[in-house]
C-alpha cells in the first residue's frame, strides 16, 4: 500500500500531538509544591504578606528541656518537598472575634493542633500559624520553625 505525502504528514502530526499532550499532563502533575494563597490580617503589626497553604503534621514528639525543668513539643511537618521541624510556641485566644487573638494561654503545648492535614499561614519560614474559630471564639497557635529540609 502506498501512502501519499499528506497522509504521512497527518500521521506524524497526530503522533507529535499525542506526545505533546502526554508531556503536558506529566508536567502539570510533577509540581509537588502546594499552592499558597495570599491572605490579609488587618490587625497585624507587620504588614508583611501572609501566605495560607495546606501542610501535613506527620509527627509529634515530647522532649525534655536540658535542665529538666519541663517538656516541650516538637512537630514534624510536610509541605510539598519540604520537611519542617517546629516547636510549639504560644497559643493565643479571643472571645471577641478579633482577627489576631491577643490573650495568651499558658502551658498549652499545641493541645488543639490536630495531626494530619491542616491549613496554616506564614509570612516567612521562621514561624507557622494555625487558626481555629467557632463563633466569636478564635485561637492562634504559633509554631517556631527550627529547621527546613528540601527533599
Amino acid at each position: 500500500m502506498k501512502t501519499t505525502g499528506s497522509n504521512c504528514y497527518s500521521a506524524i502530526a497526530s503522533r507529535r500531538l499525542k506526545w505533546l499532550w502526554v508531556l503536558t499532563i506529566l508536567a502539570c502533575g510533577c509540581n509537588s509544591e502546594p499552592s499558597e494563597v495570599p491572605v490579609t490580617h488587618p490587625d497585624a503589626i507587620s504588614k508583611e504578606q501572609w501566605l495560607r497553604s495546606n501542610y501535613e503534621i506527620v509527627g509529634r514528639e515530647v522532649k525534655e528541656f536540658d535542665d529538666h525543668s519541663g517538656t516541650y513539643i516538637v512537630l514534624t511537618i510536610k509541605h510539598g518537598k519540604r520537611k519542617i521541624i517546629a516547636e510549639c510556641g504560644a497559643t493565643w485566644t479571643t472571645e471577641t472575634g478579633e482577627d489576631l487573638p491577643s490573650t495568651a494561654r499558658l502551658q498549652d503545648n499545641c493541645h488543639d493542633l490536630p495531626m494530619g492535614r491542616v491549613t496554616m499561614e506564614r509570612t516567612g519560614w521562621d514561624y507557622l500559624y494555625w487558626f481555629s474559630s467557632s463563633g466569636k471564639h478564635r485561637e492562634e497557635i504559633s509554631l517556631i520553625v527550627k529547621k527546613v529540609d528540601i527533599q
